[in-house]
């Protein structure tokens, strides 16, 4: 799920991926909270959510019951009081944390930090106050009407974070200016702000960022564009705050170049995030360099940056336009790899492909597309790969199972620079064979200037890949070949968490699908077959061939509906023969969203048409060798 909110709305969260036909806007839900709030979920059970909300709000929401349980830590009315008559001061964005290392401790910031352990029933103070308390920046708004509601509010807590390496290392930093570090949990606190050289007085501290990789290490981003400067602010330490680097680098500074987020990459040391007014950059080494990450993304300013592991993905939040996904950053991590060695790129280079899931796809997301409707990613497996110049000919991408065995060809790009790709998880998909005759009694059908009309299957609702079945959760193995030379990547396809079934279920389906699969690659052979002969035939229509052509017409006639002109609906028409029948099995037991094994039904009617299909070849064979 993807979480955020939206401007006289609630917090809401929506799925990444709906596995369906687009994210229309019915799957996104309200999870308590408002317009202002974060929505945060607990890390061990997403069904709990924190929601916030401006006054100081907080709800607890649970998306099993839908209920929502109002737990602000301090529920004392703010509107219309200046906030330096308000026993707590909260910032329309109040920053809010959910231990990584204990998720019944969350904390809140008002001017101080709150702290519950037991979900928000009771609150307890861990600081003093972390701001400047500057008492004439907590006065009145004044102006023609007074519009106290929290927005503006000065010496407020913005940010806090907590070390995901060592618990209890947490940082603050306020809308007046100050950075302040505890190491304790909260017992004490040192204030950090005087060594972070250049620091403008009375900016914001829009983000910190604890390093995953050591305990004090720790990325600050501070923006002043309510003071008139727009200038990019990012510093680091690797000691606990006692002294600071500027890394803002060759970061361009413009007036949109002030600084929302600052991330750091989980999983590849050095490379960072920043979100900008008014774009993505990133930097593969440690901020010396920064680079704007465009691609379909608009010029926006970036107030949400994260990294979802599993997936290797990167969201991101954009300040009143939406949300964005980086599909699998392994690309990027494997060039920021690069730039921190100073290493050329080869010629060409197989980059290793994350898991990838082989989802179900749910029946019940069907949906009319409207212009808020998000985009899924492709479905299955992504392959990746560079090459340095456009290639004479174009690489070559096998799958192979774990035994070696070839299942599936991937169509290869050939672009300068980063190539990405998906396979479907699926045996390669079989070939439709082409008419070369018109159906009897309805010579108005025409041909193409060849000679040829197409196969209609898709009044079965069948699709591209038809009767190509989904392969098994297991490891295979990409084989990348391009200026003659060979390179291999494991590829792990992972079981969908959210199915019923077991493994041994999925392999009964798939070695069910691979049956299938061949009777019906064999059934649209033979069709090809005897559609070219019989064309051939009729070419010089002989007694002798119009017999022949006669004999075979009838074993084609059970094979499928030779009376089918390519007008829509055809199926209902005529009875369905060996390849329909075949073909309606291949889409109830492969395509549907189960990973059931074949019903014993299945299996019968299969069985019957496996016998009739073998029935009709050996006729076919027969007649090659007496006839024709």
């Amino acid at each position: 799920y993807v979480y955020g909110n939206r401007q006289d709305g609630y917090s809401y969260r929506g799925p990444s991926n709906s596995l369906g036909y687009g994210i229309p806007l019915g799957l996104w839900r309200g999870v308590g909270g408002c317009e202002s709030g974060y929505a945060q979920a607990d890390p061990v059970d997403n069904n709990i959510i924190w929601s916030g909300c401006y006054d100081g709000g907080l709800d607890v929401y649970d998306a099993r019951t839908n209920h929502a349980r109002d737990v602000r830590a301090y529920p004392e009315a703010g509107y219309g009081w200046a906030p330096a008559d308000m026993t707590y001061r909260w910032h329309w964005n109040f920053p809010m944390l959910i231990s990584r290392h204990n998720h019944n401790k969350v904390l809140v910031g008002s001017q101080y930090v709150h702290q519950t352990t037991n979900g928000g029933q009771s609150w307890s103070l861990i600081s003093p106050d972390l701001t400047t308390n500057d008492k004439t920046k907590q006065q009145n708004s004044g102006g023609m009407a007074n519009d106290n509601l929290f927005t503006w509010d000065g010496s407020t807590l913005f940010a806090l974070a907590e070390s995901p390496v060592k618990e209890g290392v947490i940082w603050s930093g306020s809308n007046d200016g100050l950075l302040q570090l505890t190491r304790d949990g909260g017992k004490t606190w040192t204030n950090v702000t005087a060594n972070l050289p250049g620091l403008p007085r009375w900016g914001t501290i829009s983000c910190i960022e604890p390093s995953a990789f050591a305990e004090g290490t720790a990325y600050v981003s501070m923006k002043c564009v309510h003071l008139g400067n727009f200038k990019p602010y990012i510093y680091k330490t690797s000691d606990f705050g006692k002294t600071w680097t500027k890394i803002t680098g060759d970061l361009p500074e413009s007036n949109m170049s002030f600084v929302h987020q600052i991330r750091e990459d989980p999983d590849k040391k050095g490379l960072l995030w920043a979100g900008t007014d008014n774009g993505l950059y990133l930097s593969p080494d440690d901020g010396q360099h920064w680079f704007r990450l465009k691609n379909n993304l608009p010029p926006v300013p970036i107030f949400g940056i994260t990294i979802q592991r599993w997936f290797r993905d990167l969201v991101l939040g954009t300040y009143g336009r939406g949300f964005y996904i980086l599909d699998d950053l392994t690309p990027i991590r494997e060039w920021a790899g690069a730039m921190q060695q100073k290493t050329s790129p080869v010629a060409a280079h197989l980059l290793p492909p994350r898991p990838a899931y082989r989802f179900g796809k749910p029946e019940i997301i069907k949906t009319e597309h409207s212009f808020v409707t998000g985009q899924n990613p492709p479905y299955g497996a992504a392959i990746n790969y560079t090459l340095r110049d456009t290639l004479a000919k174009p690489p070559m991408i096998a799958v192979l199972t774990d035994q070696g065995e070839h299942i599936a060809t991937v169509e290869a790009t050939n672009y300068p620079g980063l190539n990405r790709l998906w396979w479907d998880l699926r045996l390669d998909a079989v070939t439709l064979p082409k008419l070369r005759t018109r159906p009897r009694g309805k010579d108005w059908v025409e041909l193409d200037a060849i000679g040829e009309r197409g196969l209609n299957i898709y009044d079965l609702d069948i699709g591209p890949g038809i009767g190509a079945p989904l392969v098994p959760p297991g490891v295979y193995t990409i084989r990348f070949t391009a200026n003659g030379q060979t390179q291999k990547q494991k590829l792990t396809v992972l079981k969908d968490p959210n199915t019923k079934h077991t493994l041994a279920d999925i392999q009964k389906q798939y070695g069910f699908g691979q049956k299938v699969y061949r009777s019906i690659r064999e059934t649209f052979m033979l069709i090809d077959a005897l559609e070219r002969t019989r064309a051939k035939l009729l070419t010089n229509p002989s007694p002798a061939n119009k017999a022949a052509e006669d004999k075979l017409w009838r074993i084609e006639s059970q094979l499928h509906d030779v009376y089918q002109t390519g007008a829509r609906m055809d199926i209902f028409r005529n009875p369905a023969q060996v390849m329909e029948r075949l073909l309606t099995i291949s889409k109830e037991s492969l395509n549907a969203s189960s990973d059931a094994p074949p019903t014993n039904q299945q299996q019968e009617v299969y069985g019957k048409l496996s016998q009739r299909l073998k029935t009709l070849q050996a006729e076919y064979d027969r007649l090659q060798k007496s006839v024709l």
